[in-house]
């Protein structure tokens, strides 16, 4: 199997006339400027300039947004941690087969939100699917329509068979 893919992303931190001035106080002033950067007909670069806008009035916004990513990144870590232990709990992947035995599945369900059932069913599928990106989202719901449906089948039979 692989190793966990690591993305690192250190210059996020700094801005770009930080970069600059780095670069050009080391001797790095020839670089490339990417023309498509100040086309706002992408939505990030939309996004950039507009922000670029919003700092020249309230400077401290790019601290607070910042600080903001930093406590996001943690939830994520922990959202990441939870649904794995609910994976190795529940889930059993056969990609050889393109399968997925999710067991317990009331008891899953049960215990998750919403959105942590979404993540760990997409996962699975994704998984299970030997797909490079994440199910769409219509398709997730349907799976944990018809799982749903399921728990609440194998629910009623074991109660009418006592």
């Amino acid at each position: 199997s692989l190793p966990p893919l690591v993305l690192l992303r250190p210059l996020l931190r700094f801005t770009k006339r930080e970069l600059e001035a780095t670069c050009t106080a080391h001797g790095f002033a020839d670089w490339v400027r990417d023309p498509s950067n100040t086309d706002t007909r992408h939505g990030r670069n939309a996004v950039r300039l507009g922000l670029a806008q919003v700092e020249a009035c309230a400077p401290a916004v790019r601290a607070g947004l910042a600080a903001l990513q930093q406590r996001l990144q943690h939830v994520r870590q922990a959202q990441t941690q939870a649904l794995a232990l609910l994976w190795a709990h529940h889930a059993r992947v056969h990609a050889s087969e393109g399968a997925i035995e999710l067991r317990h599945i009331s008891e899953l369900l049960d215990s998750c939100a919403p959105w942590q059932q979404q993540l760990l069913l997409g996962a699975a599928m994704q998984a299970a699917g030997g797909l490079q990106t994440p199910p769409r989202l219509a398709h997730i719901h349907r799976a944990l329509d018809w799982a749903k449906q399921t728990a609440n089948q194998n629910c009623n039979n074991n109660s009418n068979n006592n």
